[in-house]
């Protein structure tokens, strides 16, 4: 609410005030996939520099052998995946040794990940792109 979360400098700007910082912050906005507005009002240029940007960057973008198949993974196979992530994640951060990759891919092998892995050919193999 303006005046009482933020109110404009001289260019008109919105400048939070101490409650605002306190009680407004957009902590969220970027489950959205869109940049927050009022980070772009100061600089006019900065939201056609950052659309060009984009645009001239799609045609380096790579496809993956399963860009524009549906599939429904079964649910074993979507639970493998955060927990996986996550313990590769921890050696990245240090928070796990390096050569505890071995052990990881035993797990998510044992866990379902073969089964991933044959599920994935089949699809693609169902779509000619295998």
């Amino acid at each position: 609410m303006e005046g009482k979360h933020f109110t404009r400098d001289d260019k008109g700007v919105p400048q939070f005030t101490d409650l605002g910082r306190k009680e407004a912050q957009p902590t969220y906005v970027f489950l959205g996939g869109r940049p927050i507005a009022a980070d772009y009002v100061a600089f006019p240029d900065a939201v056609r520099g950052s659309v060009g940007w984009q645009n001239a960057s799609f045609k380096y973008i790579e496809k993956t052998p399963l860009d524009g198949i549906r599939d429904q993974r079964p649910s074993r196979m979507a639970g493998l995946q955060i927990p996986t992530e996550d313990k590769f994640t921890d050696i990245m951060r240090g928070r796990r040794p390096v050569s505890d990759v071995k052990q990881i891919v035993a797990e998510w092998r044992r866990d379902g990940g073969d089964e991933a892995r044959e599920f994935y050919m089949k699809v693609l193999r169902d779509n000619g792109r295998a």
